[in-house]
């Protein structure tokens, strides 16, 4: 069963000057479902498990589809007990100072797999 999402600000609530971004100008934000079992801060660094369809902290080693970094987390998901729903970043320009790295990875090992998917990873704003 997935857990209620609660909202930690409005989605529109952002601003140039916010620490996560390096640019707010294109910015799409999307829904999904985070593994129990886990509680992640803002900006954790997601990879999807394969199995389950289901998003984990990414780490370098897993072997399960989720060691290959795909989205970034917006806000904080506390998914201890159960599944809960998230609010990641589908598509931005942010600061690498924002991401929060599973075992294993680095700014290095994500920065390209993110550009792939449509999140560019700058260490300073434009």
């Amino acid at each position: 069963m997935v857990g209620t999402y609660t909202p930690q600000g409005s989605a529109q609530d952002f601003q140039p000057h916010d620490h996560r971004f390096a640019d707010t100008s294109d910015v799409i934000r999307d829904f999904v479902t985070i593994s129990s079992g886990q509680n992640l801060a803002a900006g954790s660094v997601l990879g999807k498990v394969t199995a389950t369809g289901e998003y984990v902290l990414s780490l370098a080693a897993a072997n399960d589809g989720s060691e290959v970094p795909v989205y970034v987390l917006a806000e904080p998901v506390n998914a201890s007990a159960a599944d809960a729903q998230g609010i990641v970043y589908a598509r931005a320009h942010l600061l690498a100072s924002f991401l929060v790295y599973g075992a294993g990875h680095s700014l290095a090992t994500v920065k390209e797999p993110l550009r792939d998917k449509g999140i560019n990873v700058s260490v300073g704003a434009w």
